[in-house]
């Protein structure tokens, strides 16, 4: 009890019989807080850090996972371990192409281990199916995190296409605004035409499909008009 008594009498007694000492104290507060209060920019997340992580996608139409996996998940997965730093390798082989997620140790500088990936994928190249035009690699900062969310509701509405309305009235308007760098649409999908091939009977009519797909990729393109 007369310690707690002994505690709570220290500060003014300090103040009374120090007031010099008190007072510089409490000016010293004031202005580093002023100074913290002008110079230090008030931000969600830091700045500086980089998470460890990278991500390639290689895009391969036309494909089934089986295909994607062998022939171009495993040339890439072992091509990858080979950068220093390298602490996880996972890869996600799907219809159109494989998506590789790479984690490195904490330690690793990130601009470097970039450069690395980017001249191991050149490598690579060598040992990927002809048709494999581009690689795109992904680098990830917290400025990617979107900054703004917002749900658009169509109840009652009879829309063919809503991907196409919230890209040409929502998305379009939105990535012309000055400052704005990505904008991305959730919950709806562009349309596409997916042709199924029964193997059985192109085997039984001997049909080569080379020929059939390259005639369907030619037909799908894009003309601008006047």
């Amino acid at each position: 009890m007369n310690l707690q008594r002994t505690k709570a009498s220290l500060l003014p007694k300090l103040s009374v019989t120090r007031p010099v000492t008190v007072t510089m104290a409490f000016v010293a507060l004031l202005v580093l807080g002023s100074i913290a209060y002008v110079l230090i920019p008030i931000k969600l997340l830091p700045s500086g850090f980089t998470p460890p992580v990278l991500g390639v996608w290689i895009d391969y139409p036309n494909s089934m996972p089986s295909e994607t996996e062998e022939k171009i998940a495993r040339p890439v997965e072992e091509i990858v371990q080979t950068i220093r730093g390298v602490d996880n390798v996972q890869t996600w082989s799907q219809n159109g192409g494989v998506w590789t997620w790479i984690e490195f140790d904490q330690q690793t500088d990130m601009d470097l281990a970039y450069a690395s990936l980017r001249d191991r994928m050149e490598r690579v190249k060598a040992e990927l199916p002809d048709d494999v035009d581009r690689i795109f690699l992904r680098k990830f900062s917290n400025d990617d995190d979107p900054i703004v969310f917002f749900s658009v509701t169509m109840n009652g509405a009879d829309v063919e296409d809503p991907y196409y309305l919230a890209e040409k009235y929502i998305k379009r308007p939105l990535e012309r605004i000055d400052g704005v760098a990505y904008v991305e649409i959730w919950g709806v999908y562009e349309k596409k035409i997916l042709i199924e091939i029964d193997h059985d009977r192109v085997k039984a009519f001997h049909v080569d499909l080379y020929p059939v797909i390259q005639s369907l990729m030619d037909d799908n393109f894009n003309l601008s008009s006047g």
